[in-house]
């Protein structure tokens, strides 16, 4: 059975290379996505996906602010943050939230997916 993933970014075209990347792994199944905190929340709470991966500034509620309702709404969800910002500001407070990886954008595909097979795999 494939990792299910939830993709939630504000930039469209940054959710479709993602998409596009995750979709050349059997393994791994885009069944969702969101353009903002709120709707990552809803998503999450009704596909309850393996995996989140969160862009940590999106309009509304943030993907930081966004991590505490998923873990809520859906517990068994590993939180992936992915983000630009290289400040640890971002990844102290998104693994204080519950986050259980930070990554940046610009992380290898290789990275990226041996990420999500680890966290699936705990």
């Amino acid at each position: 059975m494939p990792i299910r993933i939830l993709l939630a970014d504000d930039h469209p075209e940054f959710r479709q290379s993602l998409r596009q990347l995750l979709g050349r792994h059997p393994d791994l199944e885009v069944i969702a996505e969101a353009a903002s905190g709120w709707e990552a929340i809803d998503m999450a709470n009704t596909h309850q996906p393996d995996v989140a991966l969160l862009d940590v500034r999106m309009d509304g509620l943030t993907g930081i602010q966004a991590i505490p309702h998923i873990r809520h709404c859906s517990p068994q969800t590993a939180v992936v943050m992915l983000s630009m910002h290289r400040d640890h500001r971002y990844s102290t407070s998104s693994m204080e939230a519950g986050a259980q990886a930070y990554l940046l954008k610009d992380t290898t595909e290789s990275a990226l997916v041996s990420v999500i097979r680890r966290l699936c795999a705990a």
